[in-house]
């Protein structure tokens, strides 16, 4: 499989976990035959679906299409315009949705913007704070902007370091853009605790920053790398060439340099020893990126984790409904929120229902 074909495979999960149809989808890639700009290019395919989309006053469709337009990262002109028209898109949807402001996360002398939403009452509240992966910029969570107000929560949308807005490098140290992002939100509200919803590379960032910051009560992951796969032997032709161009790309390291920033990412056992905070990790049994092992280095050393493996791949996207319930089940439990039934439960699993419920597997839990 040549390297364009990879990343129109990679595209449709991505798009499926957006709620877009993969015929929908598809009859995008159809018309892409390069990576670069111009012509049969992949973001003037992209431009073009959310050009229609805004024709038809789809302005959400269209958002996801020129975050589209930018996978899995921006290199080209086209893809760079695209995103920044996706920024502003999305800041124009943002602005009729009650609450949404965005504010600056200060870290090393750079401000990387968030999108936050608040409840409306001034005491103090749990905050869920969510990041995506690698590919995944900010944008791609509007649902939960609009969803989490259900689970009595304020929420704080970030993106990975190097992904959309945020200009910082992927390195052993990211982890203290959580803190910076906390510190932000504090400014605007009382928090009672913070609870991560952490997607892919993101979940290792989060796992990293509650080493040493308090205020993170718990954790979600799917698909989050630990430890083996920032080793030399998982980076030796094991990992998509995808997921790799876009570290690179994230880290802007190559060769050996390459190799020595990703080691520092991956977390020790001491750094695990210091989690006591409940961790719920979801994996996939036929995950293409993430380790198998991953998940077992959680149980084995945390005091406080619970594995839910689907048979699925990297990200579970066919699976997002039961994602949803347990993801829902997990921050209304360890937030100490009411539980979540009726109408509002309604309005959170609708926003998964174009995907199949299928039983995952819970591989166990530790002491609790």
């Amino acid at each position: 499989m040549d390297y364009l074909d990879e990343v129109k495979n990679l595209v449709v999960l991505h798009a499926r976990a957006q709620g877009m149809s993969a015929r929908r989808c598809r009859s995008t890639l159809a018309s892409i035959t390069t990576l670069d700009d111009g012509d049969g290019g992949w973001a003037d395919a992209w431009v073009g679906a959310a050009t229609a989309f805004a024709h038809e006053g789809k302005h959400r469709d269209a958002v996801q299409c020129l975050n589209l337009a930018r996978f899995p990262f921006a290199s080209t002109p086209g893809q760079k315009q695209a995103y920044k028209d996706c920024t502003v898109r999305f800041a124009a949807w943002a602005a009729d949705v009650e609450g949404v402001e965005k504010l600056a996360a200060r870290i090393d002398g750079t401000n990387v913007p968030v999108w936050f939403r608040g409840l409306p009452s001034d005491g103090p509240a749990p905050l869920l704070l969510v990041i995506g992966g690698i590919v995944s910029p900010k944008e791609q969570w509007a649902d939960i902007l609009v969803s989490a107000r259900a689970l009595g929560m304020a929420v704080v949308i970030v993106d990975f370091p190097g992904v959309g807005e945020n200009s910082t490098r992927y390195t052993g140290a990211s982890s203290m853009l959580i803190s910076a992002v906390v510190d932000a939100v504090a400014a605007r509200m009382m928090i009672d605790g913070v609870h991560a919803l952490a997607m892919s590379f993101g979940g290792t960032v989060v796992l990293r920053a509650a080493t040493t910051d308090p205020r993170i009560r718990s954790i979600v992951t799917v698909g989050a790398p630990v430890r083996y796969l920032f080793g030399a032997a998982s980076l030796a032709g094991e990992l998509p060439r995808t997921t790799v161009r876009t570290l690179e790309h994230l880290t802007g390291a190559t060769g050996s340099d390459f190799e020595s920033t990703l080691a520092q990412c991956a977390l020790d056992d001491h750094e695990l020893d210091r989690i006591k905070i409940p961790v719920l990790y979801i994996r996939s049994s036929r995950d293409e990126i993430t380790p198998a092992a991953e998940s077992q280095l959680l149980l084995d050393r945390l005091v406080c984790s619970r594995v839910v493996e689907f048979d699925d791949v990297h990200g579970s996207p066919t699976h997002m409904t039961a994602v949803r319930l347990l993801t829902i089940g997990a921050l209304t439990r360890q937030s100490g929120r009411r539980p979540i039934t009726g109408t509002a439960l309604s309005i959170l699993l609708s926003l998964g229902s174009r995907f199949p419920f299928l039983a995952p597997i819970d591989l166990g839990r530790t002491a609790a």
